[in-house]
């Protein structure tokens, strides 16, 4: 998970460096999944080798599908909120994706909700209003994108959940990158900008970011419960406020911190108080 947060860190520093130079974000998220995929090629090669290529057939394509159109919606909208608000308030709201899953379980999945399911939502957008300060500080309408965009995240956890339970990760991962690039092609063609041999470096990198994160995740709840690796999820913070600093003098205040807190600590206490039901 710490891999996870760290990959996802340079991931959003990445993509904010390639929308400045003025490259449209559905051109970012098409490249960012072609470059994951060049990633994967090594094993692509290594199971036609062997002939063993049938080992990604699968049948649940319309659930990769499903995942993949919410992947490229929320993928977008953040490469989109990258230059209009600072990246730690960007990274801290996402943190409510984990809330919004809790909630779209009990709908698409049938688990039960409960009222410790709404608490723990309600201190979860306690902390958003927080970190916004309505009526204190102007609104940014980036901030309504990364909600819209934790929401598509959330909407692909809860069909990876789904995926999961019949097929491996590592095809899980192929058929996002696939699909999710294909979906973003002709929306990439229509503002396309040919990229010079730095930006296609950059692409390269954060095609690198990306798959490591999707690598890392899927390991990390493989390997430990949601409430224990979770609580990692704040180093995300830490690591976003170092690049923002240094690379784009934007600098972390107390309310964000304070928002990050309690949002994650809302997402842990709802995760929890499933788990015991």
């Amino acid at each position: 998970m710490i891999s996870t947060v760290f990959f996802s860190a340079i991931a959003a520093t990445l993509m904010r460096l390639l929308a400045e130079d003025d490259f449209h974000p559905f051109q970012i998220t098409f490249m960012s999944n072609l470059g994951a995929l060049l990633f994967m090629s090594p094993w692509i090669i290594k199971l036609s080798k062997t002939k063993t290529l049938e080992t990604i057939y699968t049948r649940g394509f319309r659930l990769y599908t499903s995942r993949s159109i919410f992947e490229f919606a929320g993928f977008s909208l953040i490469a989109f909120a990258t230059t209009m608000i600072p990246l730690p308030i960007l990274t801290s709201i996402q943190f409510t994706a984990p809330l919004m899953t809790i909630a779209l379980a009990g709908y698409f999945l049938g688990e039960k909700s409960n009222i410790h399911t709404w608490l723990s939502m309600a201190l979860g957008f306690g902390g958003v209003l927080i970190i916004v300060r309505p009526g204190f500080i102007e609104f940014n309408i980036g901030v309504l994108l990364v909600l819209i965009a934790a929401f598509c995240f959330a909407t692909c956890g809860v069909l990876l959940k789904k995926l999961c339970n019949t097929e491996p990760p590592r095809s899980v991962a192929f058929y996002m990158f696939l699909i999710t690039g294909t979906i973003a092609l002709p929306f990439a063609a229509i503002y396309w900008k040919n990229p010079d041999l730095e930006h296609l470096f950059l692409f390269l990198a954060l095609g690198g970011a990306f798959y490591m994160l999707q690598y890392s995740v899927s390991h990390s709840f493989a390997n430990a419960d949601v409430t224990v690796i979770l609580p990692f999820s704040l180093l995300n913070l830490v690591f976003i406020s170092f690049s923002a600093y240094y690379i784009f003098g934007e600098l972390i205040d107390i309310w964000t911190i304070l928002g990050s807190i309690i949002i994650l600590g809302a997402a842990i206490y709802g995760v929890k108080k499933r788990a015991k039901h």
